[in-house]
């Protein structure tokens, strides 16, 4: 089942490490140095790149994955005006149409709902990357969407199944589900993505407007540890991000800091709204800063974290040539890298 859209709530909205900030300067922001622009400097389109979605960063490269043609695909990024395609593999049962990718070491860890799949692919030769290990199950992996890596395991969000799960991946050739935890109708209806700190996983939960901890440190019997609710400021949440004890949530029109120095008792700190910030899958710092894409209004924006209570727009650049239907961004190389569902592209943005 594609997860482009849930009937229950609002048709027109799609489902779908970091520095730590220090007082008022973000690790990675030159102090006394603001930058002056935001931009675009470089696009790749690419049939290989048909339907990107999940990105992540591996090096100078971006790892794409591409939805409409079962692809994880491979950019060099180390030019960002001239991003070009370095390799790629194709698989329709193992990739298929993958939702989300998390790096670490010489692996990527991605999920595919349609299959209740997860697969690991080896990136060591960045020309020839090559699927290793699988696993697909119809319970634990039931629509899975979002996934985090922590110690030698995969969290993952599975949407259809109302689980957050483990997978240890210790093993790539094949990996294996671990544990699992099912939240009910409560607090883990429609999770969808995930971020981890240390063995606590943070799930946003689409349905009933929630962040959910789930307590992993046994990771055969993971537990509910807290969790959040907010029908205004978590209102259809999908990407997170965590900075320190702050858990960036991007809800429907928002952005909202969650703070999870307790988590066994998350609270809102604060939210910024903006009727841009739409449809977000996945978000990443650049320069210090919180970089969201507006997928319907074809933007990107740095949000200043600095004061985690109260966030702020820095800067926005609207493009619907560059950025039609941006859903995910990643920092590669210095640079922001963003996919589009649409035309076939990979996007690079610069500040400066």
């Amino acid at each position: 089942m594609y997860h482009y859209f849930v009937p229950l709530l609002r048709p027109h909205q799609p489902i779908w490490d970091q520095p730590i900030i220090k007082g008022a300067i973000a690790v990675g922001r030159t102090p006394g140095i603001i930058p002056t622009s935001f931009e675009v400097v470089g696009t790749i389109t690419d049939a290989y790149l048909d339907g990107a979605r999940a990105v992540a960063a591996y090096g100078n490269y971006a790892v794409v994955g591409a939805r409409n043609v079962s692809r994880i695909t491979l950019v060099d990024c180390s030019d960002p005006t001239t991003p070009t395609i370095a390799g790629s593999v194709l698989d329709a049962t193992n990739i298929g149409s993958v939702n989300d990718i998390v790096v670490n070491g010489d692996y990527a860890y991605i999920s595919r709902s349609t299959g209740d799949r997860i697969t690991v692919i080896d990136l060591s030769t960045p020309s020839a990357p090559a699927v290793v290990g699988t696993v697909t199950n119809a319970t634990t992996l039931n629509g899975v969407l979002g996934v985090a890596y922590s110690g030698g395991y995969v969290v993952t969000a599975a949407y259809d199944g109302d689980r957050v799960s483990t997978v240890d991946v210790s093993t790539p050739a094949s990996p294996s589900v671990t544990g699992s935890i099912a939240g009910g109708t409560t607090f883990m209806n429609g999770p969808n993505y995930v971020a981890t700190s240390g063995t606590n996983a943070f799930a946003t939960v689409y349905i009933n407007n929630r962040v959910t901890v789930v307590d992993f440190s046994t990771p055969a019997s993971p537990t509910v540890l807290g969790s959040v609710q907010d029908n205004t400021y978590l209102d259809s949440p999908e990407a997170i991000y965590i900075s320190g004890t702050v858990a960036y949530v991007q809800a429907y029109q928002c952005l909202t800091a969650v703070d999870i120095s307790t988590p066994a008792s998350p609270t809102v700190l604060g939210s910024l709204s903006d009727t841009e910030l739409d449809t977000c899958f996945k978000m990443d710092l650049l320069s210090g800063y919180l970089a969201v894409c507006g997928w319907f209004s074809d933007t990107v924006k740095l949000i200043d974290i600095s004061t985690p209570a109260s966030p702020t727009v820095a800067y926005s650049v609207t493009d619907a040539t560059n950025l039609p239907a941006v859903s995910c961004c990643a920092t590669v190389a210095g640079n922001l890298a963003v996919t589009s569902l649409t035309g076939s592209r990979l996007t690079m943005m610069t500040l400066a």
